[in-house]
């Protein structure tokens, strides 16, 4: 029984097996069907060249939302432009409605959106991109994306921060088809329901443009001219400027770069719409329906403002505004443009601080010359003019004269002192030791420079992610925003993602700050004035003075068996090149000489030549009756002088040269372990830096992709807005390590190669020091084994 019951057991499990496998080969013999594959056609109203790049993003993103059920494609013959009337606008509907292969259409942009609202009846499912307003009825199978929140937002940014007493708004005259919607649209914004203001259409001509604004005396709003260079738009705005009348750009950026005061840019609008588009379209494709309100679009856009026209009509933002805003038109100087080897040389050289020291350095030479001076001749010129009583005069029985003027010459030349040749050998030693110091802080100025340099990178980065993260954050926020019109989000979400909003504003506003920090610390290191304005090149030039850029010099650091001994040749290059340690052996060469000195001041005697020439000049008073004598008279001596006794003061400076020399051959034993022990150290950073690298690259790489994932995952809310926040900020922290790691290994390198002797590596001296280093790393590796080797 127990044995039957297992067999039977086994069997069904091997029945059940072959089933599975049959069933796999079935499946696999079974060809999947083919996805079903729909045609979209679009209408564009009139010449909207600014569109073409909205039919690009759609066309792609329905691509990429294509499955294995249906996919949606938008053929180039597919694409009917009508005229901007309501004739041409219907002619160009009748089109895609008639063509057969067309089983969605698109209203692409606000003509084409507006004047597809007003038709009645649809046989082809149509979206519009670009409604103003909702309209109240809409006929079957009509279905629209309403972007006046959009504009809305702009214009509140614009009138929250410019006060006028009447406003214009110019429209496009092929955008009259669609005039009363855009009436009642502007009746909606709250600033223009407190201002009286008027509706003006405008061909898209600069003269037509110039005309318009001449007049006016309030602020002027635009509505997109896409037919209108960017040349005449300037001229409008120069009109505007003259005026000093303030205005505001529906275009965007482009018409702002133009010369208008203000405008708003979404982040992203045109990937995000194009997304939207396709999104809308996959589902009325599935015959899906949701809410009207559903395609409400609320985007907060990035403000705009013409630095330049806000100066020429005085207009004075707010920091906060000002800050948040992105600047164009700004009036600047030429930015010097440096590369970290640059950074460094204009450090050593226009440095002020290091200029100072280097004239103390030249003045300290003057000190051997002023020594060696007693040792060459010395000739001193003196006249006398003496008055005597005649007493003394007579009583001097002619040698001396009651009124006398005499002059004398006098020659002294040391034969030899051994204070002054010990001073002087002593003063040209301490000399070099000075200017060891010097090289020293020179590497030290260079260094700091270069520090700088890499902090201003890091900073400019951090600012690029805090930028970048702040736009994520609005597609989040907008992404909110659509799901609580579908009923789908928690209201408490949406505050979320507005509180993070605002903090990233905030953080994004600090890193900035960073910038300008960062880059005024650069400008007073390499000497140029704080209202200069500097750009780095932040590429291969930058990094051509690493010894890193050479592979052999990277292929001995990530070698561990041969690690240790690269850091012992780098121990010894460090040595031979240090200027710390030239400079103590400097000294200490000044201080030998000295006490040999004093040890000899207690036995040698000063040996000096000494002349005189006196010739009388002029004689006068009592002598006068006495006969002329000998008036000129000479000497020529040679002195020995030894200090028999001066009160111990001899030993004292013997003891006190000594005590000092040994002194500095402590502080060179002392110096030779610390920069031992700081070379070993730079070069550990050099190669934990240069590993973390690629650990930060990757940890990236899997962050973004985690947030790529759980961002869809959120839009379709299958996780909790915290989910997607510590993705966010995981991924957030994931770049700034990865961008830090590089800059953090550059550093690291100017570390050790300042403990080398030499910051900028480029050129032959990178290669003949890592000839030198490979060779040196050779002979040590060489050295152990032959120790290593058995007797």
């Amino acid at each position: 029984m127990g044995g039957g019951r297992r067999w039977a057991g086994s069997g069904g499990k091997r029945v059940a097996g072959w089933v599975l496998v049959w069933l796999i080969l079935l499946g696999a013999a079974v060809p999947h069907a083919a996805p079903v594959r729909r045609v979209v056609g679009v209408v564009i109203g009139g010449a909207a060249p600014s569109q073409d790049a909205l039919l690009t993003g759609v066309r792609r993103e329905l691509a990429t939302l294509a499955g294995p059920e249906m996919e949606l494609v938008l053929p180039e013959d597919k694409v009917w432009r009508g005229e901007p009337t309501p004739e041409g606008m219907d002619s160009a509907f009748d089109a895609l409605e008639a063509d057969g292969e067309v089983s969605l259409g698109v209203a692409l942009g606000y003509v084409a959106s507006g004047a597809a609202a007003e038709r009645t009846r649809w046989n082809t499912p149509v979206l519009a991109t670009h409604l103003l307003v909702r309209p109240e009825v809409s006929a079957p199978g009509f279905r629209g994306i309403v972007v006046g929140p959009l504009i809305r937002t702009g214009l509140g940014q614009f009138f929250g921060a410019v006060t006028v007493p009447r406003v214009t708004v110019l429209v496009d005259e092929q955008a009259r088809p669609i005039l009363p919607r855009i009436e009642a649209f502007l009746g909606t914004v709250p600033f223009l329901q407190e201002v009286p203001w008027t509706l003006r259409t405008v061909p898209a001509r600069g003269d037509a443009l110039r005309e318009a604004v001449r007049h006016e005396t309030g602020g002027v709003i635009f509505s997109p001219f896409p037919g209108m260079s960017q040349a005449a738009m300037a001229g409008v705005a120069a009109e505007l400027r003259a005026g000093k009348r303030p205005s505001y750009a529906m275009g965007g950026r482009r018409d702002v770069e133009a010369g208008l005061l203000f405008g708003s840019v979404p982040k992203g609008e045109t990937r995000r719409l194009a997304r939207r588009t396709a999104l809308t379209l996959y589902s009325m494709a599935r015959g899906e329906t949701v809410g009207s309100d559903r395609d409400e679009w609320a985007v907060e856009g990035t403000p705009v403002i013409h630095v330049g026209t806000a100066k020429a009509i005085g207009f004075t933002p707010r920091w906060e505004l000002y800050r948040y805003a992105e600047k164009v038109g700004e009036e600047s100087p030429e930015p010097v443009l440096l590369s970290l080897a640059e950074a460094m040389e204009r450090a050593r050289l226009y440095n002020p601080d290091l200029a100072s020291e280097a004239r103390l350095v030249e003045a300290g030479a003057q000190e051997s010359k002023k020594v060696l001076a007693a040792l060459l001749p010395s000739i001193e010129a003196s006249v006398t003019g003496i008055r005597i009583d005649e007493n003394s005069a007579e009583k001097s029985r002619g040698t001396e004269s009651e009124d006398t003027v005499k002059g004398s010459l006098t020659l002294t030349q040391v034969i030899y002192s051994e204070a002054a040749l010990s001073g002087y050998s002593a003063s040209k030693s301490f000399q070099l030791s000075r200017e060891a110091e010097q090289k020293a802080r020179e590497l030290d100025k260079a260094l700091a420079a270069g520090q700088a340099y890499i902090n201003l990178l890091k900073a400019r980065s951090l600012a690029a992610v805090r930028k970048g993260n702040l736009g994520v954050t609005q597609e989040n926020l907008e992404r909110a925003r659509a799901r609580k019109q579908v009923g789908a989000l928690n209201p408490s979400e949406l505050f979320r993602w507005e509180s993070e909003v605002a903090s990233n504003r905030t953080a994004l506003l600090n890193a900035r700050v960073q910038v300008r920090f960062a880059a005024n610390a650069l400008k007073r290191l390499c000497g140029m004035e704080v209202t200069d304005t500097v750009d780095t090149l932040n590429g291969e030039a930058d990094q051509a003075v690493l010894l890193t850029v050479h592979p052999a010099f990277r292929e001995m650091l990530d070698r561990p068996t041969e690690f240790g001994a690269l850091v012992a040749s780098l121990v010894d290059v460090g040595r031979e090149a240090s200027p710390e340690l030239l400079q103590v052996d400097h000294a200490l060469t000044s201080g030998r000489r000295r006490v040999r000195g004093a040890r000899r001041a207690f036995y040698l005697p000063e040996v000096a030549l000494k002349g005189a020439v006196t010739e009388i000049f002029d004689r006068g008073g009592y002598d006068r009756v006495l006969p002329n004598y000998d008036e000129k008279e000479w000497y020529v001596a040679i002195q020995a002088s030894f200090p028999l006794a001066t009160g111990g003061e001899r030993l004292a400076d013997l003891r006190q040269a000594a005590e000092e020399t040994s002194a500095l051959s402590l502080k060179r034993r002392y110096l030779m372990t610390v920069l031992a022990e700081q070379i070993t150290d730079a070069a550990d950073a050099v190669q934990a830096t240069g590993a973390t690298i690629g650990l930060a690259a990757t940890s990236r790489d899997a962050a973004e992709k985690n947030l790529a994932l759980v961002t869809d995952a959120y839009a379709e809310g299958a996780v909790a807005v915290i989910t997607l926040l510590d993705a966010q900020n995981t991924a957030v922290s994931a770049r700034i390590a990865a961008d830090n790691a590089v800059y953090d290994h550059m550093a690291a390198m100017l570390r050790l190669q300042r403990l080398l002797g030499r910051l900028d590596f480029s050129g032959g001296a990178g290669e003949t020091m890592v000839r030198r280093l490979a060779k040196a790393a050779a002979e040590e590796v060489g050295s152990r084994d032959a120790g290593m080797a058995p007797m």
